[in-house]
């Protein structure tokens, strides 16, 4: 696994406490309001041409009163509560 075999079993160990969550049409309608707001203020998260994944990610964990786990804490906590993977708090 190329050197991550750390992360894959951090991951792993954490797979009881994720939850998945289907993008829907109220998800997206939110992502682009966090889009625009982010572009209205001049804080995009992603260059011009690029999916908007933050946004949509931030939109889903909201949704349902989550947090998103990551290493993008700059961007998403944006929007919603992120939490650095690294830190080890689940």
């Amino acid at each position: 696994l190329c050197g991550f075999t750390a992360s894959i079993a951090a991951l792993n160990s954490w797979s009881d406490a994720l939850e998945y969550i289907f993008i829907t049409r109220p998800i997206l309608r939110l992502a682009e309001r966090f889009w625009a707001d982010a572009r209205r203020v001049g804080n995009p998260t992603e260059h011009q041409h690029a999916l908007a994944s933050d946004v949509i990610i931030a939109a889903q964990a909201e949704m349902v009163g989550g947090a998103v786990i990551t290493e993008n804490t700059d961007h998403l906590s944006r929007y919603v509560q992120a939490i650095n993977w690294r830190d080890g708090l689940l």
